[in-house]
């Protein structure tokens, strides 16, 4: 019985921190001063790097329009970290009150992440990624 509570409250936890939690990311569409960087690997996934933090999509991008863009909230990597580090901050300080911390890998932080590159005739190419867990020097 101990064992299933134990279980119920670590899926409770995870889930809890990221359920609804969507963000999206500016690769190249508004100026900053990150350093950014784009390839394609042999699966033809694609991999973006914004300073030391690893994106990688897995499928294809979808094109959207640059007006459709206005509507969208886009954050930059330091605003990014910095609700990702609070998120991770709040589920330190549950986990301390009740006994039990569980720490996120990047992928399990936020349920959705969104990607946008600026592309050629006013197009932006919207990805859905994941942030990978990577130590870059």
């Amino acid at each position: 019985m101990r064992r299933i509570i134990f279980l119920l409250s670590i899926l409770y936890c995870s889930v809890s921190m990221s359920q609804n939690s969507k963000v999206n990311i500016d690769f190249n569409i508004l100026d900053s001063n990150f350093s950014t960087k784009k390839y394609l690997d042999n699966d033809g996934c694609a991999h973006f790097y914004i300073e030391k933090e690893h994106f990688k999509a897995n499928d294809s991008p979808e094109i959207i329009n640059l007006k459709k863009l206005n509507s969208i909230n886009l954050i930059d990597l330091d605003k990014f970290i910095d609700i990702s580090d609070s998120k991770r901050k709040n589920l330190i300080k549950k986990g301390e009150k009740d006994g039990m911390i569980k720490l996120l890998s990047n992928e399990e932080v936020f349920d959705t992440i969104y990607l946008y590159e600026k592309a050629k005739d006013n197009k932006v190419l919207k990805y859905r990624v994941i942030w990978v867990d990577e130590i870059i020097d």
